[in-house]
């Protein structure tokens, strides 16, 4: 009979985040201020591209 295996649940989906495996402020900070840059340009990169056609595109 094989030994079984504990896995560990690195996204603690169904329980708690333990204090030792919480992120500071500081890089949860990072993470949703990079989050905010990114939805910005791609809203931003659909707005330039509604306005051009593919022709339009490969000119430029």
């Amino acid at each position: 009979m094989e030994k079984e295996k504990k896995v560990k649940d690195v996204d603690f989906a169904d329980s708690a985040v333990p204090s030792s495996a919480r992120k500071n402020v500081v890089t949860m900070f990072m993470i949703m201020l990079g989050f905010t840059f990114f939805s910005a340009s791609m809203w931003v990169g659909q707005q330039l591209a509604d306005g051009l056609d593919f022709w339009g595109f490969w000119d430029h």
